[in-house]
């Protein structure tokens, strides 16, 4: 998994990297011109490498948990004030998690809508900026899974807060870490209908945004 990281972000670098070293003249940017306000529309996928947390689950259960890595994917709306340097973003990913335990996958799959605020300085052709901001997760698809003799329900909603940093190259080609951290339980673990224990999918990602 650490390879596929390190390889993600040298692709997320060199995209951005070839954005700024093209010519200016064949994108529609003037560094000299910018607007007061700007909004656009563009489109966002990224990794996810999820990070479950669990509480009150059995060791035996624990011991034989491990993360994976999943994606996400959707529509992103972003509104800066560029002479400020202030902005906010808000998008609506489908979101894929996965987690095993004992070689049982426990896949989360959410529609999510994060609202991230963020503070940017320019540098030359980039606009270097830190972020965050709460999301809303909504789960889709099966909510239930065996696992061990356990069922695990995935929670019908949840809350969790995202910050991070990235880079937006020519008002285009933007790349971002984030770290997402859940602040309510993603489901919870029952055995012949007892409660045996919670879990949280937080998550590192990795996401790459263009701009129309």
């Amino acid at each position: 998994m650490k390879k596929n990281i390190t390889f993600t972000i040298l692709m997320l670098l060199l995209a951005v990297v070839s954005a700024q070293a093209s010519p200016r003249d064949e994108w529609p940017y003037n560094q000299h011109q910018k607007k007061t306000t700007e909004l656009k529309l563009g489109v966002t996928a990224g990794l996810n490498i999820t990070q479950m947390h669990y509480s009150g689950v059995p060791e035996g259960i624990k011991n034989q948990a491990s993360n994976k890595a999943g994606f996400l994917v959707g529509p992103t709306l972003l509104f800066t004030l560029p002479k400020i340097g202030l902005g906010a973003d808000v998008s609506a990913h489908f979101d894929y998690r996965y987690a095993t335990i004992s070689d049982v996958g426990i896949k989360t799959m959410s529609v999510q809508i994060p609202l991230n605020l963020r503070y940017g300085i320019d540098i030359d052709d980039l606009n270097i900026f830190v972020f965050a901001g709460p999301q809303l997760n909504v789960p889709v698809g099966n909510k239930t899974t065996n696992v061990l003799g356990a069922e695990w329900r995935t929670t019908n909603s949840g809350l969790s807060l995202n910050f991070g940093l990235g880079v937006l190259a020519m008002d285009i080609i933007q790349a971002r870490i984030c770290y997402n951290l859940s602040m309510k339980n993603t489901g919870s673990f029952f055995y012949e209908g007892e409660w045996r224990g919670n879990g949280k999918a937080n998550a590192l990602q990795v996401l790459v945004s263009y701009f129309f």
